[in-house]
Protein backbone atom coordinates (compact mmCIF):
# COMPACT_ATOMS: atom_id res chain seq x y z
CA UNK A 1 0.00 0.00 0.00
CA UNK A 2 1.59 2.83 -1.55
CA UNK A 3 -0.81 5.42 0.49
CA UNK A 4 0.61 4.38 4.26
CA UNK A 5 3.80 6.96 4.30
CA UNK A 6 1.30 9.87 3.05
CA UNK A 7 -1.99 9.22 4.92
CA UNK A 8 0.35 8.72 8.55
CA UNK A 9 1.52 11.88 8.06
CA UNK A 10 -1.88 13.56 6.91
CA UNK A 11 -3.26 11.99 10.71
CA UNK A 12 0.08 13.54 12.19
CA UNK A 13 -0.63 16.93 10.63
CA UNK A 14 -4.72 16.55 11.34
CA UNK A 15 -4.25 16.00 15.04
CA UNK A 16 -1.67 19.13 15.38
CA UNK A 17 -3.70 21.11 13.43
CA UNK A 18 -6.93 21.45 14.97
CA UNK A 19 -7.60 23.03 18.21
CA UNK A 20 -7.88 21.04 21.18
CA UNK A 21 -11.40 20.84 22.62
CA UNK A 22 -12.00 20.34 26.34
CA UNK A 23 -15.28 19.88 27.22
CA UNK A 24 -16.93 21.90 30.56
CA UNK A 25 -20.27 22.62 32.11
CA UNK A 26 -20.61 24.84 29.46
CA UNK A 27 -20.09 22.60 26.50
CA UNK A 28 -17.52 22.31 24.24
CA UNK A 29 -14.36 24.60 24.67
CA UNK A 30 -11.82 25.39 21.74
CA UNK A 31 -8.23 26.12 22.89
CA UNK A 32 -5.48 28.08 21.56
CA UNK A 33 -3.26 26.01 19.43
CA UNK A 34 0.03 25.75 21.21
CA UNK A 35 3.54 26.28 19.87
CA UNK A 36 4.57 22.68 20.00
CA UNK A 37 1.52 22.14 17.74
CA UNK A 38 2.94 24.74 15.34
CA UNK A 39 6.35 23.45 15.52
CA UNK A 40 5.79 19.90 15.24
CA UNK A 41 3.26 20.32 12.03
CA UNK A 42 6.45 22.54 10.34
CA UNK A 43 9.24 20.25 11.23
CA UNK A 44 6.89 17.06 10.36
CA UNK A 45 6.28 18.70 7.18
CA UNK A 46 9.80 19.94 6.05
CA UNK A 47 11.25 16.35 7.13
CA UNK A 48 8.37 14.73 4.97
CA UNK A 49 9.30 16.74 1.80
CA UNK A 50 12.62 18.06 2.25
CA UNK A 51 14.69 14.64 2.94
CA UNK A 52 11.77 12.36 0.55
CA UNK A 53 13.30 10.27 -2.13
CA UNK A 54 13.34 10.22 -5.71
CA UNK A 55 9.58 10.10 -5.98
CA UNK A 56 7.39 10.92 -9.17
CA UNK A 57 8.36 11.77 -12.29
CA UNK A 58 9.90 15.19 -12.62
CA UNK A 59 12.35 14.56 -9.56
CA UNK A 60 14.44 12.60 -13.31
CA UNK A 61 14.61 15.97 -14.62
CA UNK A 62 15.83 17.95 -11.72
CA UNK A 63 18.27 15.53 -10.97
CA UNK A 64 19.88 15.09 -14.38
CA UNK A 65 19.81 19.04 -14.45
CA UNK A 66 21.43 19.67 -11.07
CA UNK A 67 24.00 17.16 -11.63
CA UNK A 68 24.77 18.74 -14.93
CA UNK A 69 24.84 22.18 -13.38
CA UNK A 70 28.52 23.94 -12.65
CA UNK A 71 29.32 25.84 -9.72
CA UNK A 72 30.69 29.54 -10.14
CA UNK A 73 34.30 28.22 -9.84
CA UNK A 74 33.75 26.07 -13.38
CA UNK A 75 35.26 27.74 -16.39
CA UNK A 76 32.12 26.41 -17.93
CA UNK A 77 29.92 28.19 -15.55
CA UNK A 78 28.84 30.76 -18.39
CA UNK A 79 28.49 28.69 -21.32
CA UNK A 80 26.13 26.57 -19.95
CA UNK A 81 23.75 28.82 -19.33
CA UNK A 82 22.81 28.46 -23.44
CA UNK A 83 22.15 24.81 -22.58
CA UNK A 84 20.14 25.28 -19.45
CA UNK A 85 16.50 23.75 -19.96
CA UNK A 86 14.88 26.02 -17.00
CA UNK A 87 14.71 29.67 -16.29
CA UNK A 88 17.26 31.77 -15.67
CA UNK A 89 16.28 32.74 -12.15
CA UNK A 90 16.02 29.02 -11.14
CA UNK A 91 19.92 28.36 -13.03
CA UNK A 92 21.59 30.73 -11.02
CA UNK A 93 19.80 29.86 -8.19
CA UNK A 94 21.30 26.35 -8.57
CA UNK A 95 24.36 27.13 -9.52
CA UNK A 96 24.22 28.86 -5.72
CA UNK A 97 23.29 26.02 -3.76
CA UNK A 98 25.65 23.74 -5.91
CA UNK A 99 28.92 26.28 -5.08
CA UNK A 100 27.88 25.86 -1.25
CA UNK A 101 29.21 22.38 -1.86
CA UNK A 102 25.07 20.77 -1.81
CA UNK A 103 24.41 17.25 -3.44
CA UNK A 104 20.82 16.86 -5.17
CA UNK A 105 19.44 16.00 -1.61
CA UNK A 106 21.00 19.22 -0.11
CA UNK A 107 19.17 21.26 -2.74
CA UNK A 108 16.17 19.40 -2.42
CA UNK A 109 15.97 20.33 1.58
CA UNK A 110 17.05 23.86 1.17
CA UNK A 111 14.22 24.20 -1.63
CA UNK A 112 11.54 22.91 0.78
CA UNK A 113 12.82 24.63 4.21
CA UNK A 114 12.64 28.01 1.75
CA UNK A 115 9.00 26.92 1.24
CA UNK A 116 8.02 26.49 4.24
CA UNK A 117 9.47 29.74 5.68
CA UNK A 118 7.72 31.97 3.28
CA UNK A 119 4.78 30.00 3.83
CA UNK A 120 5.20 30.63 7.63
CA UNK A 121 5.34 34.58 6.94
CA UNK A 122 1.90 34.31 4.59
CA UNK A 123 -0.12 32.49 6.53
CA UNK A 124 1.21 34.51 9.62
CA UNK A 125 0.39 37.53 8.07
CA UNK A 126 -3.42 36.50 6.89
CA UNK A 127 -4.74 33.74 9.44
CA UNK A 128 -2.50 34.38 12.26
CA UNK A 129 -4.57 32.15 15.11
CA UNK A 130 -4.73 29.57 12.07
CA UNK A 131 -1.22 28.79 10.92
CA UNK A 132 -1.35 24.86 11.47
CA UNK A 133 -4.74 24.30 9.39
CA UNK A 134 -3.59 26.68 6.74
CA UNK A 135 -0.57 24.32 6.47
CA UNK A 136 -2.81 21.38 6.60
CA UNK A 137 -4.77 22.61 3.86
CA UNK A 138 -1.67 23.04 1.50
CA UNK A 139 -0.75 19.36 2.27
CA UNK A 140 -4.02 18.60 0.74
CA UNK A 141 -4.17 21.61 -1.51
CA UNK A 142 -1.15 21.97 -3.62
CA UNK A 143 2.07 20.40 -1.21
CA UNK A 144 1.77 17.00 -3.46
CA UNK A 145 2.48 18.98 -6.50
CA UNK A 146 4.68 21.54 -5.41
CA UNK A 147 6.59 20.15 -3.40
CA UNK A 148 7.53 17.10 -5.43
CA UNK A 149 7.15 18.16 -9.04
CA UNK A 150 6.25 21.84 -9.35
CA UNK A 151 9.71 22.98 -7.78
CA UNK A 152 10.04 25.96 -10.00
CA UNK A 153 6.10 26.53 -9.91
CA UNK A 154 5.79 27.29 -6.09
CA UNK A 155 8.90 29.90 -6.08
CA UNK A 156 7.22 31.38 -8.50
CA UNK A 157 3.96 31.58 -6.71
CA UNK A 158 5.96 32.16 -3.17
CA UNK A 159 6.84 35.52 -4.89
CA UNK A 160 3.66 36.33 -5.66
CA UNK A 161 2.23 35.56 -2.14
CA UNK A 162 4.91 37.97 -1.19
CA UNK A 163 3.46 40.72 -3.46
CA UNK A 164 -0.17 40.36 -2.41
CA UNK A 165 0.31 42.62 0.50
CA UNK A 166 1.11 45.17 -2.24
CA UNK A 167 -2.05 44.75 -3.83
CA UNK A 168 -3.97 46.39 -0.71
CA UNK A 169 -1.42 49.30 -0.42
CA UNK A 170 -1.80 49.74 -3.86
CA UNK A 171 2.02 49.38 -4.47
CA UNK A 172 2.32 48.78 -8.48
CA UNK A 173 6.21 48.75 -8.54
CA UNK A 174 7.15 46.43 -5.78
CA UNK A 175 4.36 44.28 -6.95
CA UNK A 176 5.78 44.22 -10.50
CA UNK A 177 9.22 43.56 -8.81
CA UNK A 178 8.49 40.26 -6.96
CA UNK A 179 6.29 39.14 -9.79
CA UNK A 180 9.87 39.64 -11.97
CA UNK A 181 11.80 38.18 -10.02
CA UNK A 182 9.40 35.06 -10.01
CA UNK A 183 8.92 35.18 -13.74
CA UNK A 184 12.73 34.35 -13.71
CA UNK A 185 12.18 30.99 -11.80
CA UNK A 186 8.95 30.04 -13.75
CA UNK A 187 7.42 31.97 -16.86
CA UNK A 188 4.00 31.26 -15.24
CA UNK A 189 4.21 34.17 -13.24
CA UNK A 190 3.58 36.18 -16.33
CA UNK A 191 -0.35 35.34 -15.22
CA UNK A 192 0.57 37.64 -12.38
CA UNK A 193 0.60 40.57 -13.93
CA UNK A 194 -2.61 41.37 -14.68
CA UNK A 195 -3.84 39.84 -11.33
CA UNK A 196 -2.61 42.84 -9.53
CA UNK A 197 -5.37 44.71 -11.48
CA UNK A 198 -8.47 42.05 -11.08
CA UNK A 199 -7.41 40.68 -7.54
CA UNK A 200 -8.35 43.88 -5.54
CA UNK A 201 -11.96 44.77 -7.36
CA UNK A 202 -14.73 43.66 -4.82
CA UNK A 203 -15.86 40.32 -5.70
CA UNK A 204 -19.22 40.03 -8.22
CA UNK A 205 -21.51 37.64 -6.28
CA UNK A 206 -24.29 37.92 -9.34
CA UNK A 207 -21.96 37.76 -12.13
CA UNK A 208 -20.36 34.36 -10.56
CA UNK A 209 -23.54 32.72 -9.99
CA UNK A 210 -24.16 33.45 -13.45
CA UNK A 211 -21.09 31.97 -14.91
CA UNK A 212 -20.68 29.16 -12.13
CA UNK A 213 -24.36 27.79 -13.31
CA UNK A 214 -23.19 28.25 -17.21
CA UNK A 215 -20.13 26.34 -16.06
CA UNK A 216 -21.60 23.71 -14.67
CA UNK A 217 -23.87 23.24 -17.65
CA UNK A 218 -20.81 22.84 -19.86
CA UNK A 219 -18.86 20.42 -17.16
CA UNK A 220 -21.30 18.19 -16.51
CA UNK A 221 -22.76 18.47 -20.51
CA UNK A 222 -19.32 17.77 -21.28
CA UNK A 223 -19.01 20.74 -24.03
CA UNK A 224 -16.19 20.60 -25.80
CA UNK A 225 -15.73 24.56 -27.52
CA UNK A 226 -12.55 24.76 -26.43
CA UNK A 227 -11.38 22.00 -28.71
CA UNK A 228 -13.66 23.57 -31.15
CA UNK A 229 -11.89 27.02 -30.97
CA UNK A 230 -8.35 25.80 -31.26
CA UNK A 231 -9.25 23.55 -34.01
CA UNK A 232 -10.89 27.09 -35.92
CA UNK A 233 -7.48 28.64 -34.42
CA UNK A 234 -5.20 26.19 -35.92
CA UNK A 235 -7.29 26.44 -39.28
CA UNK A 236 -7.43 30.08 -39.63
CA UNK A 237 -3.10 30.80 -38.26
CA UNK A 238 -1.58 28.03 -39.66
CA UNK A 239 1.91 29.17 -37.72
CA UNK A 240 0.19 29.61 -34.62
CA UNK A 241 2.63 26.99 -32.99
CA UNK A 242 1.61 27.23 -29.06
CA UNK A 243 -2.19 26.58 -29.91
CA UNK A 244 -1.20 23.56 -31.75
CA UNK A 245 1.02 22.33 -29.25
CA UNK A 246 -1.25 22.38 -26.96
CA UNK A 247 -3.90 20.61 -29.11
CA UNK A 248 -1.24 18.06 -29.87
CA UNK A 249 -0.51 17.26 -26.06
CA UNK A 250 -4.61 17.70 -25.16
CA UNK A 251 -5.48 15.14 -27.27
CA UNK A 252 -3.32 12.95 -26.22
CA UNK A 253 -4.72 13.11 -22.77
CA UNK A 254 -8.05 11.97 -21.24
CA UNK A 255 -10.45 15.43 -20.29
CA UNK A 256 -11.91 15.45 -16.77
CA UNK A 257 -15.28 15.64 -16.91
CA UNK A 258 -17.46 14.05 -14.83
CA UNK A 259 -19.23 14.12 -10.88
CA UNK A 260 -15.76 12.97 -8.99
CA UNK A 261 -14.63 13.28 -5.14
CA UNK A 262 -12.80 16.98 -6.88
CA UNK A 263 -16.17 18.20 -8.31
CA UNK A 264 -18.38 17.38 -5.42
CA UNK A 265 -15.30 19.14 -2.82
CA UNK A 266 -15.40 22.39 -5.19
CA UNK A 267 -19.57 22.85 -5.13
CA UNK A 268 -19.61 22.54 -1.43
CA UNK A 269 -16.59 24.74 -1.33
CA UNK A 270 -18.36 27.58 -3.32
CA UNK A 271 -21.78 27.07 -1.52
CA UNK A 272 -19.67 27.31 1.75
CA UNK A 273 -17.97 30.57 0.37
CA UNK A 274 -21.18 32.07 -0.89
CA UNK A 275 -22.93 30.96 2.87
CA UNK A 276 -20.26 32.92 4.07
CA UNK A 277 -19.10 36.04 1.22
CA UNK A 278 -20.94 38.58 3.15
CA UNK A 279 -18.79 38.28 6.61
CA UNK A 280 -15.94 37.15 4.70
CA UNK A 281 -16.04 40.14 2.64
CA UNK A 282 -16.23 42.63 6.17
CA UNK A 283 -12.14 42.73 5.95
CA UNK A 284 -11.59 44.10 2.19
CA UNK A 285 -8.28 41.70 1.85
CA UNK A 286 -10.21 38.66 1.85
CA UNK A 287 -11.65 40.13 -1.58
CA UNK A 288 -8.11 39.22 -3.26
CA UNK A 289 -8.42 35.50 -2.08
CA UNK A 290 -12.18 35.60 -3.00
CA UNK A 291 -11.57 36.53 -6.33
CA UNK A 292 -8.51 33.71 -6.85
CA UNK A 293 -10.70 31.60 -5.41
CA UNK A 294 -13.31 32.22 -8.34
CA UNK A 295 -11.17 31.93 -10.86
CA UNK A 296 -9.53 28.81 -10.08
CA UNK A 297 -13.36 27.25 -9.88
CA UNK A 298 -13.82 28.70 -13.25
CA UNK A 299 -10.83 27.31 -14.57
CA UNK A 300 -12.01 23.87 -13.36
CA UNK A 301 -15.87 24.18 -15.23
CA UNK A 302 -14.56 25.76 -18.00
CA UNK A 303 -11.41 24.33 -19.15
CA UNK A 304 -11.05 20.54 -17.82
CA UNK A 305 -11.15 19.65 -21.89
CA UNK A 306 -7.50 20.92 -21.76
CA UNK A 307 -5.67 18.70 -19.77
CA UNK A 308 -2.43 20.92 -20.00
CA UNK A 309 -4.70 23.75 -18.75
CA UNK A 310 -6.12 21.85 -15.66
CA UNK A 311 -2.80 20.56 -14.93
CA UNK A 312 -0.98 23.58 -14.75
CA UNK A 313 -2.93 26.62 -14.12
CA UNK A 314 -5.85 25.96 -11.06
CA UNK A 315 -2.44 25.67 -8.99
CA UNK A 316 -1.58 29.70 -9.48
CA UNK A 317 -4.82 30.25 -7.84
CA UNK A 318 -5.53 27.28 -5.36
CA UNK A 319 -3.99 29.35 -2.61
CA UNK A 320 -7.32 31.03 -1.79
CA UNK A 321 -8.18 27.58 -0.31
CA UNK A 322 -5.22 28.20 1.96
CA UNK A 323 -6.99 31.28 3.48
CA UNK A 324 -10.58 31.28 3.12
CA UNK A 325 -10.80 28.03 4.77
CA UNK A 326 -9.44 28.73 8.09
CA UNK A 327 -11.73 32.32 7.81
CA UNK A 328 -14.65 30.44 7.59
CA UNK A 329 -13.64 27.71 10.30
CA UNK A 330 -13.10 30.63 12.40
CA UNK A 331 -16.61 31.84 11.66
CA UNK A 332 -18.42 28.82 12.39
CA UNK A 333 -20.08 27.89 15.91
CA UNK A 334 -18.78 25.51 17.87
CA UNK A 335 -21.21 22.92 16.81
CA UNK A 336 -20.84 23.51 13.24
CA UNK A 337 -16.67 23.28 13.72
CA UNK A 338 -16.80 19.92 14.34
CA UNK A 339 -18.89 19.12 11.33
CA UNK A 340 -16.49 20.55 9.50
CA UNK A 341 -13.44 19.31 10.87
CA UNK A 342 -15.04 15.79 10.93
CA UNK A 343 -15.56 16.28 6.85
CA UNK A 344 -11.79 17.59 6.64
CA UNK A 345 -10.84 14.71 8.21
CA UNK A 346 -12.95 12.50 5.71
CA UNK A 347 -12.18 14.13 2.75
CA UNK A 348 -8.33 14.50 3.25
CA UNK A 349 -8.30 10.75 4.39
CA UNK A 350 -9.40 9.83 0.83
CA UNK A 351 -8.08 12.42 -1.39
CA UNK A 352 -4.54 11.72 0.32
CA UNK A 353 -5.15 7.96 -0.42
CA UNK A 354 -6.73 7.92 -3.52
CA UNK A 355 -3.52 10.20 -4.62
CA UNK A 356 -0.88 8.62 -3.16
CA UNK A 357 -1.43 5.24 -3.69
CA UNK A 358 0.61 4.66 -7.06
CA UNK A 359 4.20 3.25 -7.63
CA UNK A 360 5.95 6.11 -8.77
CA UNK A 361 4.90 7.32 -4.92
CA UNK A 362 6.21 5.08 -3.36
CA UNK A 363 7.42 6.99 -0.44
CA UNK A 364 11.45 6.92 1.16
CA UNK A 365 13.13 8.76 2.59
CA UNK A 366 17.17 9.64 2.10
CA UNK A 367 17.47 10.04 6.39
CA UNK A 368 16.67 6.45 6.64
CA UNK A 369 19.69 5.70 4.10
CA UNK A 370 17.67 3.07 2.77
CA UNK A 371 15.93 4.79 -0.55
CA UNK A 372 15.95 3.63 -3.94
CA UNK A 373 18.33 5.10 -6.63
CA UNK A 374 17.35 7.18 -9.20
CA UNK A 375 17.74 3.95 -11.87
CA UNK A 376 15.21 2.03 -9.66
CA UNK A 377 13.01 5.06 -9.69
CA UNK A 378 13.40 6.10 -13.45
CA UNK A 379 12.48 2.01 -14.21
CA UNK A 380 9.44 2.33 -12.24
CA UNK A 381 8.40 6.02 -14.18
CA UNK A 382 8.49 4.11 -17.65
CA UNK A 383 6.23 1.27 -16.34
CA UNK A 384 3.94 3.70 -14.89
CA UNK A 385 3.97 6.14 -18.00
CA UNK A 386 4.07 2.56 -19.97
CA UNK A 387 0.36 1.60 -18.52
Amino acid sequence: MYSLPYIKIFLLLFVFSIPLINKNNNGFVYLKLKNYQLITVLFSLIIFFGFRGFIDTDVHNYYRFYSDVPTFFNENFISYIEKNPFEIGFYFYSVFLKSLGLGYFGFQFINTLIDFIILYKFFDEYIPTQKCLGFLLYFLFGAFSFEINLVRNIKSLLFFLMSIKYVHTRNFKAYICLNLLGFLFHTASIIFIPMYFILRMKPNRKLFIVLFITGNIIYLLQIHFLSALLDVIIKITPNSGIFRLIKIYNDSKWGQFGISIGYIERTFTTILIFLFYKKLIVDNKNAVFINAFFIYILIYLYCSELYVVIQRVPNLFVFSYWILLPKIYQLLSKNKKILFILFLFLYGLLKVNSFSNKEILKYDNFLSMDYESIEMREKAAKRYKGK
